[in-house]
């Protein structure tokens, strides 16, 4: 299957409150808490609050990406930072046994082409600098390395969708 059948084969839709525990099992995987800026397990009762006041945030576009049956794939997330130039910040992450498939590149490009529909702000992810799944991801999704900044402290490289 290419990178464009298997975004053929993703839909999108919006998280809705019976993701919650789906969502914080994938978060609490070893490897995405690894890869994350915080990487400690999170607590139900705090995933609870925080998967709450993202589904009620207007900043925040929140979805699930599932596969032609409805199962879902993974999630990538589109917040708007309150910076002097405002920009969306994504957070992307699959289910473990679609890792290492090109899924990532696939959730990650349909995201953002959904999530382009509404807005024109510039589009920014964040990556551990040793992660570099995640920087060859976004690299194929079209995105450009926009220089290093520190996120909790950690080196991060700071990865640019810009507008076209």
């Amino acid at each position: 299957m290419t990178s464009t059948d298997k975004g053929d084969a993703l839909r999108l839709r919006l998280a809705e409150i019976k993701d919650r525990e789906l969502v914080w099992n994938w978060v609490n995987e070893p490897a995405v808490r690894q890869a994350s800026f915080q990487s400690d397990p999170i607590s139900w009762d705090a995933h609870k609050e925080w998967f709450d006041a993202r589904l009620q945030n207007v900043s925040c576009h929140f979805y699930i990406a599932t596969d032609l049956h409805g199962s879902p794939v993974g999630q990538v997330r589109f917040e708007v930072e309150n910076k002097v130039v405002p920009e969306a910040t994504i957070d992307i992450s699959l289910d473990r046994s679609c890792r290492g498939t090109g899924l990532g590149v696939a959730v990650l490009k349909l995201g953002c082409r959904t999530y382009r529909r509404g807005t024109k702000l510039p589009l920014v992810g964040y990556v551990k600098e040793e992660n570099l799944s995640s920087m060859k991801m976004f690299e194929s999704a079209g995105f450009v390395h926009g220089g290093f900044v520190s996120k909790n402290n950690c080196r991060a490289v700071r990865w640019v969708l810009a507008l076209y």
